[in-house]
């Protein structure tokens, strides 16, 4: 019976996982003034599974479309850009709301510029779909990659699946460490690769790998043949080269603040390695739960678990083969 209810909490958390299988990716709004009274307003729409989320800008009655907007597809993110006219009063202190926010997972960054340097940002959510413009001041640009890295591993379920079968391969605290130390090691090289510009690498192809990944690392937990120390770093450094490049496609969907390019990315990955690291620790406190409910259910959990996440890693890689198909 024990066994017949623990299959069940698996299949449960994999349907759960499957249905949300593409990571969060903030959406960006850009409002900067070029001269008294006119703004660009740059809006990137992260695309997820190929389609773009439902959701509409509304900027304050004052602003007025001066050009018709200019749309593309640009790292996997739709991208438009327009210019307004807002007014006398101009858009300080004014609100904005973002509809069809709340139908959604997404976080919307937004960001405003005035022309003497000065600045402000918010930041809205589902649950918060409107907010007010603040009014400008002198600001790190880069104040919010902290939260948005922790958001962005909190929502990258493939990269969590990874680290939960780095859980299930490792049992023991030294090699443990070693090897998560491992892979944030290879996930930061790539991260600042390609952040810095020094590193271009499709999204399609590292979404398939990273899914090829899970299925690998799966079964290499279930086969047990090779779990030392050695080989679960060294193998758990080269997918982390993989991981990395995808933990960049959030910031390529919405830039870095020039100026503030390296503390920006110290941040986000800083933000990264919490939102790993509170993971980890909410893992194995179920683990030991489970351990001491359950007097020998390690090797069972390790069984299912891996099946389960292996299994959904395979469904990952079959969708993302399709979207690669369908791109070409």
């Amino acid at each position: 019976m024990k066994r017949i209810i623990l299959l069940l909490i698996l299949l449960t958390l994999g349907i759960s996982i499957q249905a949300m299988a593409h990571e969060v990716r903030p959406a960006y709004l850009m409002i900067e003034e070029l001269t008294d009274g006119t703004f660009s307003v740059l809006w990137k729409i992260p695309t997820l599974g190929g389609t773009m989320p439902r959701i509409e800008l509304v900027l304050p009655d004052e602003c007025q479309r001066k050009s018709e907007p200019f749309a593309e597809m640009r790292n996997g993110a739709y991208v438009r850009s327009w210019n307004v006219v807002c007014g006398a009063d101009g858009i300080e202190s004014q609100p904005i709301q973002i509809k069809g926010l709340s139908a959604t997972l997404i976080d919307v960054i937004v960001r405003v510029h005035w022309a003497d340097g000065q600045g402000t940002q918010l930041l809205l959510t589902p649950d918060k779909t409107k907010g007010m413009i603040g009014a400008r001041k002198k600001q790190s640009r880069s104040s919010q990659f902290l939260p948005m890295g922790i958001k962005h591993i909190l929502g990258g379920f493939d990269h969590l699946a990874f680290l939960f079968c780095i859980l299930l391969y490792m049992q023991k605290a030294i090699p443990l460490l070693k090897t998560i130390t491992a892979f944030t090691l290879a996930h930061s090289i790539t991260l600042f690769l390609v952040a810095l510009g020094s590193l271009t690498v499709p999204s399609a192809p590292v979404e398939f790998m990273v899914a090829l990944s899970i299925v690998l690392v799966a079964a290499e937990t279930l086969s047990k043949k090779n779990s030392s120390v050695s080989q679960g770093w060294k193998m758990t450094f080269a997918f982390g080269l993989l991981h990395g490049l995808g933990f960049a496609s959030a910031l390529q969907g919405i830039g870095l603040p020039e100026g503030d390019v390296i503390l920006a990315l110290l941040l986000f990955n800083l933000g990264v390695e919490v939102g790993q690291l509170g993971c980890v620790l909410i893992i194995l406190i179920h683990f030991r739960i489970l351990e001491r409910i359950w007097t020998g259910s390690r090797p069972i959990i390790e069984r299912y678990a891996a099946h389960a996440v292996g299994s959904i890693g395979i469904f990952w890689m079959i969708e993302r083969v399709i979207r690669i198909i369908n791109m070409s």
